[in-house]
């Protein structure tokens, strides 16, 4: 089996794979650490086949080993204030200024262009959106590789073919970066609240030539060995709790029901005064594990379609929002009111942020039922405090598996077969 197949499945592996290795190291840490032994690696080898390219291979392992230190700094560290932060980024600098220098005559001068371009991109741990500015140094960059790719195809092998794979490894290698930033730190590296100084940390880098080597000389049994371990954990956390091989999405939904849609039901029910609300709360919350379940075997409706689909939800939605400012709770149905908007999570992009808003909402009529219930006799006032407690960690929780299964809005199965008329 090829190295470049090998490097290709611990890719894929490492993405699967995302709740960090067996001593707990964070996703963002271990994922970098497999950037470094594949594709960073990789193109350190093919540099380190010519003489004149060997300072690239330099560069590369000095600004990629310490862009993980600062990876790793930034999970335990405190951000920095912005001198600091300048030099603790320093040696990454150094090695852009260096490789920004004028290039070397000659047959490698497109080379070094090439990466004077690439390694740019290093400022991504210094601003937002890091898969745009890698993406785009690497656009910046292919025109030196073409050229490169012109110059080498009439050239004997093994010449050819060294810089064919050379090309081929920087271009891997930009790929496997932009989506590593683009994956783990979406909006630029966020640092620990109230955490350690970064500039006093000591950890050690896990280095992309040497460890990276050794990590080569692991034998192709053990590799793959390890290759399926993580696969393995991956189908795990995939299936947990799922009968019939129902999806992680679907069976966390009948978790987080069990949980806390029951939960707060039995808080609401020792009001019988409440009951309207205890009813669109299970009509509600069926629907949407529904409509959750339906995500999963179908394809994406139109805009009508998913409309009629949700509208038990939006009936409620609408209703709920209709409250008597003459009621001893009314201060509960507009809590609920407030907090029950956050089902329309299933209609928009950014599920995690819209429950929270509906959440911090509603708090203000919660905390006005603790005040107003706190003179109250027994069991009375604990009936109030257990209905508001209830209904906060409805919503926390709510808020926790939609970022954790649903982080950028409800997905639907690409190659579903049923539509959501067909779906029972």
């Amino acid at each position: 089996m090829s190295e470049e197949l090998i490097a290709r499945l611990e890719r894929v592996a490492a993405k699967f794979d995302k709740g960090g290795d067996d001593g707990g190291e964070p996703p963002s840490v271990s994922a970098h650490s497999d950037l470094l032994k594949g594709p960073v690696h990789a193109f350190i080898e093919a540099s380190n086949k010519f003489a004149e390219t060997k300072k690239i291979a330099v560069w590369t392992e000095k600004a990629f080993n310490h862009e993980h230190l600062v990876i790793q700094a930034a999970v335990v560290c405190a951000k920095p204030d912005e001198k600091d932060f300048t030099k603790l980024v320093d040696p990454i600098v150094k090695v852009m200024d260096e490789s920004g220098g004028l290039p070397p005559k000659g047959d490698f001068f497109n080379h070094f262009k090439a990466v004077s371009e690439v390694f740019q991109a290093c400022g991504w741990v210094m601003q937002p959106g890091p898969k745009q500015a890698i993406t785009t140094q690497a656009e910046g960059s292919q025109l030196y590789t073409n050229k490169i790719k012109m110059w080498a195809k009439d050239k004997p092998d093994p010449t050819k073919t060294d810089h064919q794979a050379w090309v081929k490894a920087l271009t891997d290698l930009t790929a496997a970066w932009g989506e590593y930033a683009g994956e783990y730190h979406k909006s630029g590296i966020v640092w620990k609240f109230k955490g350690a100084n970064a500039l006093e940390f000591k950890a050690g880098a896990s280095p992309a030539g040497g460890a990276a080597k050794a990590e080569g000389k692991k034998s192709v049994d053990e590799r793959l060995e390890a290759i399926a371990i993580k696969l393995e954990r991956a189908a795990a956390k995939l299936n947990k709790g799922g009968d019939d091989g129902e999806s992680a999405a679907v069976a966390e939904y009948k978790a987080f029901y069990a949980a806390n849609v029951e939960a707060f039901l039995a808080a609401v029910n020792k009001f019988p005064e409440l009951k309207q609300l205890a009813d669109w709360t299970k009509t509600a919350f069926d629907h949407l594990g529904k409509v959750i379940n339906a995500s999963a075997h179908c394809k994406k409706p139109t805009d009508q379609d998913f409309g009629n689909y949700v509208k038990p939800i939006a009936d409620i939605l609408e209703s709920a929002g209709k409250t008597d400012n003459r009621s001893p709770f009314f201060n509960h149905q507009k809590a609920y009111a407030e907090g029950i908007q956050a089902l329309g999570w299933v209609m928009q992009p950014g599920p995690g942020a819209f429950i929270k808003g509906q959440h911090e909402a509603a708090q203000l009529y919660l905390n006005k039922i603790l005040m107003s219930s706190k003179d109250k006799p027994d069991p009375e006032k604990t009936n109030h405090r257990e209905f508001v407690a209830k209904f906060k960690a409805l919503l926390d929780a709510m808020e926790t598996y939609a970022k954790e299964h649903h982080k950028m809005g409800l997905a639907w199965a690409p190659q579903g077969k049923k539509t959501l008329a067909d779906f029972k």
